[in-house]
């Protein structure tokens, strides 16, 4: 017999998520997280409105923000405001409150079949035809009938698995500006996306309250220096006049390549440890929770009283994720993204101007 019917590694908005929709279920489940909630994670925490339709509870306690007007620039030129007003506008959110929210919302959902351990170094020991088995801080091992694998960007258990061995990255880096609160009201509205401000990559600025900028630059590329590019973008946006304190932090993105293995028998990979991420705009937040809801979808369809099935379950949640995500981002790899570093002009005046297939849009 197994300790549990499904271990969640990894606690952000794929496996928090795959954890609210399985709390419903009375499946016990078990959430390991490597460090302490709430924890600090490093992101832009942009979505589209459209993705608070993912998640089963009202997420407006953790938005910091929603961004009625999106203003858009190709190098600093060419400036076009986009309207999204209502619930249709993108939300900000940040990490550590929105993934701890969700995590305390599934334990309480579930009622007792939810269990969360944290500070836990999790290594995936084997897979068998009957159940998974992780070795926990080196001493305990726990077995479940299915594992959840939501270890973000390096994911270990993808990488132990044999799964995503070619993934590529992008690399983001972030200031968090606490700005002064005049400036914060004048901008406090839009978000701002500065395309090819440098080569193969973009400039961000989220407003999130209180008085708090989240200022970022990502590039699809390793040959630039991303601290020089930040710098030269923070000057050339924000008067240093109105910025109070600085605090950087960076991280992997990384970028889907088409329709590969995501799952096993067993082990289904989410978010991040999936690379299920926007080869253009590095958006993950939308497709973590979506991936982690198919997650569970997966799993409450083919796992029974006996168990789960030798095949099923892998093979259900990999085929919804090719046909509800993947369809939308083979299409933006194949096309978007070749215009993007190809052709930054043809880009902008094709893909944004024309208002198709923009950022944080739906």
């Amino acid at each position: 017999m197994t300790d549990f019917d499904v271990i969640i590694v990894g606690s952000g908005p794929a496996g928090g998520n795959a954890a609210l929709e399985l709390a419903d279920t009375g499946l016990r489940t078990l959430i390991l997280e490597k460090s302490e909630l709430p924890r600090n994670k490093p992101c832009g925490g942009a979505m589209p409105g459209s993705a608070q339709n993912l998640v089963d509870v009202d997420i407006s306690p953790v938005i910091a923000n929603r961004t009625p007007v999106i203003k858009l620039y190709n190098n600093y030129d060419d400036e076009l405001h986009l309207s999204s007003p209502g619930e249709n506008a993108p939300v900000l959110v940040r990490r550590n409150e929105f993934d701890h929210y969700l995590i305390k919302q599934a334990i309480e959902k579930g009622n007792g079949a939810v269990v969360l351990r944290e500070n836990c170094k999790v290594v995936l020991e084997n897979e068998t035809d009957f159940a998974v088995n992780v070795s926990v801080n080196e001493h305990e091992v726990i077995t479940a009938k299915l594992l959840i694998a939501a270890d973000g960007a390096n994911s270990r258990i993808a990488s132990k698995l044999g799964l995503l061995p070619h993934r590529k990255f992008a690399a983001a880096l972030e200031s968090e500006i606490v700005t002064t609160h005049a400036h914060y009201q004048a901008h406090s509205d839009v978000m701002l996306m500065n395309l090819f401000c440098l080569r193969h990559g973009y400039g961000w600025i989220f407003p999130k309250e209180p008085n708090t900028l989240s200022c970022g630059v990502g590039v699809w590329g390793n040959h630039i220096k991303l601290r020089n590019e930040l710098k030269l973008f923070i000057e050339r946006s924000i008067p240093k006049s109105a910025i109070a304190s600085e605090e950087k932090q960076g991280w992997p993105i990384p970028i889907y390549q088409g329709y590969e293995a995501i799952s096993t028998q067993r082990v289904l990979l989410v978010g991040d440890a999936a690379a299920l991420v926007d080869p253009v705009s590095g958006e993950g937040i939308r497709y973590a929770l979506h991936s982690g809801k198919l997650a569970a979808a997966a799993i409450t369809r083919n796992l029974g009283d006996s168990g789960a099935s030798h095949t099923t379950v892998g093979g259900t949640y990999q085929k919804l994720v090719d046909n509800e995500i993947g369809v939308d981002l083979l299409r933006k790899l194949k096309f978007d993204s070749l215009a993007f570093r190809a052709s930054p002009d043809y880009f902008y005046n094709t893909f944004v101007k024309s208002q198709k297939n923009l950022p944080y849009t739906d």
